[in-house]
């Protein structure tokens, strides 16, 4: 056998290479085109929305403000002004915890590495980058490793990008433009605070209004002056927009509240809905950090009456990142 015998044609081995790299292609996009993929719309989301926050933390506190100045002249002019420091108290605490879920960082996933094999790994990189390509979400939570293509980087179990806040955010619950900054880790616990403070101030502003609103109606109709007229008519509009203002809060404190109670953010309870509408090439079990209502509540509120009531007071304890009560991450495989 002569020695140009055991060489193969240059062009077949390309050929070879060829049908090797349409075969790997093919199979990575039947795998990446599952239905675990949610397509995006193409309507601006919130995130995607380049607005500044700012403005709307300027109105937030603008009308808090008038909230507050209206029901304290009103007050003034009450015979109870020896009660005076209970609604007082209840505004100081709704002011201060809107600073805090203000002026406090979520929290950022930096240099996260998950615990998990690099052909997972890379199995994360290439669902991403194909999502971002491609124009589709990836539901890919419960997967050992997830990949942020935007801060190039893994991200950890329940963080979640902000486009407006420009990074992975821990423990995300969603982009409140209230506070001009998403709800994490570091601040979810003034958030809820704030959703439960300002419903109570509302309605005691607004029967404060109104008493004071009876009692001129009943003094003041004989002879009614420019400034009497004008302030018994803000006091009306206040009223109702504080009725308004406050039952629409209470409603988002009701779903927060149920949300905490499960242990679950906002993106998790969205995540959960697109979860249950696949069929196949999903994580085997949906992560729950679920350890009991009560357990849930202090692992974001804290242990005492103080941590759930001041938004000064802190425990100087670390937030507990629960694992997975079914599953670990560690022994998850894309089936």
């Amino acid at each position: 056998m002569s020695q140009s015998s055991i060489f193969i044609p240059v062009d077949e081995i390309k050929a070879k290479e060829r049908s090797i790299q349409q075969d790997r292609n093919k199979m990575r996009e039947n795998l990446l085109k599952g239905p675990y993929l949610y397509r995006k719309n193409h309507n601006t989301s919130s995130d995607e929305f380049k607005g500044n926050d700012m403005i709307t933390v300027y109105i937030a506190s603008g009308i808090i403000s008038v909230m507050f100045i209206s029901s304290f002249y009103a007050f003034i002019h009450l015979p109870i002004i020896w009660i005076m420091p209970i609604p007082l108290t209840l505004f100081i605490l709704m002011a201060i915890s809107y600073y805090k879920a203000v002026t406090t960082k979520p929290g950022k996933c930096i240099n996260f590495q998950p615990k998990c094999s690099k052909e997972e790994k890379q199995q994360a990189i290439e669902r991403e980058t194909f999502g971002k390509e491609h124009g589709f979400k990836i539901v890919d939570i419960g997967y050992p490793a997830r990949y942020c293509t935007y801060c190039k980087s893994f991200r950890s179990e329940r963080s979640y990008h902000c486009k407006k806040c420009g990074c992975c955010v821990l423990r995300r619950d969603h982009h409140c433009p209230w506070i001009g900054q998403c709800v994490g880790q570091n601040n979810h616990r003034y958030f809820i605070q704030f959703l439960y403070y300002l419903p109570i101030n509302g309605i005691t502003g607004m029967i404060i209004q109104i008493w004071y609103l009876v009692k001129q109606m009943q003094t003041g109709l004989g002879e009614p002056s420019p400034g009497n007229v004008f302030f018994i008519i803000f006091s009306l509009i206040s009223a109702m927009i504080m009725f308004a203002m406050s039952c629409a809060v209470a409603s988002l404190t009701y779903h927060y509240s149920y949300l905490l109670s499960k242990n679950m953010s906002s993106m998790e309870d969205i995540e959960l809905v697109r979860y249950e509408c696949l069929s196949h090439h999903k994580a085997p079990h949906f992560p729950s950090y679920d350890i009991g209502a009560l357990k849930n509540w202090q692992s974001i509120m804290g242990t005492s009456f103080l941590s759930w009531t001041c938004p000064w007071y802190n425990e100087n304890k670390e937030l507990n990142q629960h694992s997975f009560t079914e599953i670990s991450l560690s022994s998850i495989h894309i089936d």
